[in-house]
């Protein structure tokens, strides 16, 4: 999202050109105190996985949020909720998940293919959104592409779970 979020504020917001990159550096402003606050937390909990599928969840939320509702301030609102428990907040939980979850001879394969996945998004999201935005003729699409790609990957997440717990009955 954040790859074309300026652009969406500008076109499909009318928000003008010397604001977009202000409420654009929103969402990683407050993923600062986000990720900070959720790394605690994880940090004094037993199970990153409750933690983890509620932030996916709540970031899926807003991805709906943001573009769903006509009000600015409440896509504003939505913003700054998302930077604080989206993407950027996530991935510092993710990462030790990924290091609780690796054996330490392949911490940089495991780190490197998660680092790989999230450039990739960051590199195709633009291409990807585009492409529907001139299909469909609403770069809005995005948020929701984005959005269900998060309830996506947090059901997959969840599966994932529910498997090792069945391994561990076995």
């Amino acid at each position: 999202m954040l790859t074309w979020l300026p652009y969406y504020l500008q076109t499909v917001r009318g928000v003008e050109g010397t604001q977009t990159g202000i409420i654009a550096s929103l969402v990683p402003w407050a993923s600062i105190p986000g990720a900070v606050i959720f790394g605690y937390i994880s940090d004094r909990i037993q199970s990153k996985k409750p933690l983890i599928f509620i932030l996916a969840i709540l970031g899926a939320l807003c991805q709906f949020i943001i573009p769903f509702t006509a009000s600015y301030s409440l896509m504003i609102v939505g913003l700054v909720i998302y930077g604080l428990v989206g993407k950027l907040a996530l991935d510092p939980i993710l990462v030790s998940y990924v290091a609780e979850n690796t054996p330490s001879y392949m911490y940089s394969r495991a780190f490197g293919v998660f680092n790989f996945a999230g450039m990739v998004s960051s590199i195709f999201a633009p291409y990807i959104t585009g492409y529907f935005a001139d299909m469909i003729g609403s770069i809005a699409f995005g948020f929701y592409l984005s959005g269900i790609l998060l309830f996506s990957a947090d059901f997959y997440f969840c599966l994932q779970i529910k498997n090792q717990l069945f391994m561990r009955t076995i």
